[in-house]
């Protein structure tokens, strides 16, 4: 996938799946399912990139691997919203948001995540007040986390608020720092 062959990611991903069927094999399946999840997302393949980050998170319960089930949550929700369905999308952060509060302090890594999807929700809606104390949420969770791809994002959420606030500068200069991240 790295070297944007799709296809072969598909189709490996498959291979795995069909080979690897042991109880014993969940990590190596778990892999090769977020592998085809994003593969089928890449090449627009929505509805089975949805049933893989679905597949992801109920073996990820069955094992109790709490962690896995939040960091793909964002994923599954963000597909979810891309095929238009916002409400559902919308109640698969909260689901994953309150499975994290039932977590506690701290909250668990990836939670960031799911404030700012929450708040790409809002934005949409047209309620950028709750847009905008989601993401500052989400910010304030990940002023560890410097990981470049989390702040790409971050501020592509922020510009979006911007844009819908009329503050086009503010939005272009956002995306400015998106793109040297």
């Amino acid at each position: 996938q790295a070297t944007g062959d799709i296809p072969g990611t598909v189709n490996y991903a498959r291979q795995v799946l069909e080979n690897f069927t042991e109880q014993g094999d969940q990590l190596i399946r778990g892999q090769a399912t977020t592998l085809l999840g994003l593969a089928s997302w890449a090449s627009g393949d929505l509805e089975t990139a949805r049933q893989a980050f679905s597949d992801f998170i109920t073996m990820m319960q069955a094992a109790d691997n709490i962690s896995n089930m939040i960091s793909a949550s964002p994923v599954l929700a963000e597909i979810i919203m891309a095929q238009g369905q916002l409400r559902e999308a919308f109640a698969t952060f909260q689901q994953a948001l309150q499975l994290a509060a039932d977590q506690g302090e701290p909250m668990p890594l990836g939670t960031e995540e799911l404030y700012r999807g929450i708040s790409e929700i809002y934005r949409e809606r047209g309620d950028l007040e709750a847009a905008t104390q989601h993401l500052l949420t989400s910010k304030k969770l990940a002023e560890q986390d410097s990981q470049s791809d989390w702040q790409r994002r971050l501020c592509v959420t922020e510009a979006r608020i911007k844009q819908s606030q009329g503050n086009l500068e503010g939005a272009l200069a956002l995306l400015d720092d998106a793109e040297r991240m």
